[in-house]
């Protein structure tokens, strides 16, 4: 029995990706269940959902994948290309925002639940993810020095 709440994934050679996929795949799981309780109600609430989750999943996923991109970089070529990229997302979603504005299809309730629902499920699954990931960095062990 060990006294993690989660199995760790040692010995991985891509952390970045555990993180990236441990993050991706609850939200995305969540936003299937949301767009598939939207469907219900009408195609304006599905598309709603998922313009909220889809801009919210593909504003935190860039994060990870620049990290997975240039993590063996020059780390002041890594933060050069990381807040280049973080300005990028925030003029894109600025223009996404802009041209959604006026539509009159777009059900403000359901896209701002794909933007929660979405990045709930990121948050919750990059902890879990970054759990499993955690390695000790002191040991709990009697030293062998003087004996």
């Amino acid at each position: 029995m060990t006294d993690r709440p989660f199995p760790v994934a040692e010995g991985t050679t891509n952390p970045v990706g555990v993180l990236l996929r441990g993050a991706a795949i609850p939200a995305l799981g969540g936003l299937l269940v949301l767009t598939l309780a939207a469907a219900v109600l009408g195609s304006d609430q599905l598309r709603s959902a998922l313009v909220g989750g889809g801009m919210a999943v593909l504003a935190l996923a860039v994060g990870p994948v620049i990290h997975q991109l240039c993590r063996r970089w020059d780390p002041a070529m890594s933060l050069g290309v990381a807040v280049t990229a973080y300005g990028t997302v925030i003029v894109l979603l600025w223009i996404g925002f802009s041209l959604l504005n006026d539509t009159s299809w777009l059900n403000g309730d359901f896209a701002a639940a794909g933007v929660v629902v979405a990045s709930v499920g990121w948050a919750a699954g990059h902890i879990r993810a970054a759990l499993r990931l955690r390695q000790a960095l002191y040991q709990h062990e009697e030293t062998t020095a003087g004996r």
